[in-house]
């Protein structure tokens, strides 16, 4: 079946189906319908087809989506290194995460270019829609002490862009930059923001860190911690209480761009597993309160601002899959005993909405 016939049977049955209640077998919000056969979704420039299936889409395994534009110039280049997302895809993977098929682990599939990884032995290719933006040393405002995401959703809206591409519906959209709040008057440098618990868009700014666009680690650590923010975790797991001792998880500063320790190995990107740890002496002799920048000197560790949601202390939606108990939420302040991966929302935002919102 040629491309046209196959968007246009797509776009009949995706217009048959908004009547009906679709099946989502794997929790992921995308419906079975989407990921066995594609979709056709409208990004305001006329219906655009998502070859979910070529994308490696499977409704029996949860799946995440994210779209990922970079910023570069002569001088600079803040695309995100490969072995950081093969790091991100592969702590995803590797996950304890069970969906209601029963299912272990999820897929993240990241579109950062045409030749990025998109399986084993294949690449995004045609399939990409990730782009390479104008070079702008500070991306957005934060001097009114929370980050203004106008000039974020310029970007997004630019003819071309991510929302033209029809993907609002399925992918998570992430931008990486330099910096987001050189104006801040709290000071400057923090890694990267969410959006809000439960949204979809994500900035990653590592300027102020490794040669200016941050190790592969820090790399990975920032984009999973902001994703996480975006699953519906926050910086004690169940709550704002950061450096917590015990939570040994991405979403806690003092792992955030080192990884955490794990049955006598460092550096393990994760989230928690609500597993007793052996505490770590970071946690007790010296809190992780500085960071080397890219210069070497000492800068205070300021890994994301909180999400706005945060700020405003609505409570986190508990996964569908396996809700909230009495004894989960008693023991938040116990970092050891929060689970991450049995809190974390897949269908979040505009995911799976046939008309999501642009």
């Amino acid at each position: 079946m040629g491309i046209f016939l196959l968007a246009t049977f797509v776009l009949a049955s995706t217009a048959g189906a908004r009547s009906r209640k679709l099946v989502d077998s794997d929790g992921d919000g995308l419906p079975d319908e989407w990921e066995r056969h594609g979709v056709v979704l409208d990004g305001g420039a006329g219906p655009q087809f998502i070859d979910l299936p070529a994308m490696g889409a499977d409704p029996r395994r949860p799946d995440i989506f994210l779209h990922v534009d970079w910023m570069a110039g002569a001088e600079h280049d803040q695309r995100p290194s490969p072995e950081a997302l093969r790091l991100v895809v592969e702590a995803f993977a590797q996950s304890p995460y069970v969906s209601p098929t029963g299912s272990v682990g999820i897929a993240l599939h990241v579109d950062a270019g045409p030749d990025s990884v998109l399986g084993p032995g294949r690449t995004w290719g045609p399939l990409s829609r990730a782009r390479t933006l104008a070079w702008k040393k500070n991306l957005g405002s934060a001097a009114g002490g929370s980050y203004d995401w106008r000039e974020f959703e310029a970007i997004k809206h630019e003819p071309g862009g991510f929302i033209e591409s029809g993907r609002a519906a399925v992918f998570h959209y992430a931008v990486f930059g330099a910096f987001h709040d050189l104006d801040d008057p709290r000071g400057w440098g923090a890694s990267g923001n969410s959006r809000g618990i439960g949204g979809t868009d994500i900035v990653v700014t590592l300027g102020n860190f490794t040669d200016g666009v941050g190790t592969p680690r820090e790399q990975a650590g920032t984009l999973m911690h902001e994703l996480g923010h975006n699953l519906g975790l926050r910086h004690g797991g169940c709550d704002d209480g950061n450096a917590k001792p015990g939570y040994l998880s991405i979403m806690n500063y003092a792992y955030q761009m080192e990884g955490i320790r794990r049955g006598g190995v460092d550096g393990i990107l994760d989230f928690s597993r609500g597993r007793p740890p052996v505490l770590d002496d970071r946690l007790v002799d010296e809190p992780p309160a500085l960071l080397k920048r890219g210069d070497g000197s000492a800068g205070k560790a300021r890994a994301c601002r909180a999400p706005d949601e945060v700020r405003a202390g609505l409570a986190v939606k508990r996964a569908v899959a396996e809700p909230a108990t009495p004894d989960h939420e008693t023991s938040c302040n116990d970092g050891a005993v929060f689970d991450d991966w049995k809190h974390i929302r897949l269908a979040v935002g505009d995911i799976g909405k046939s008309s999501p919102r642009h």
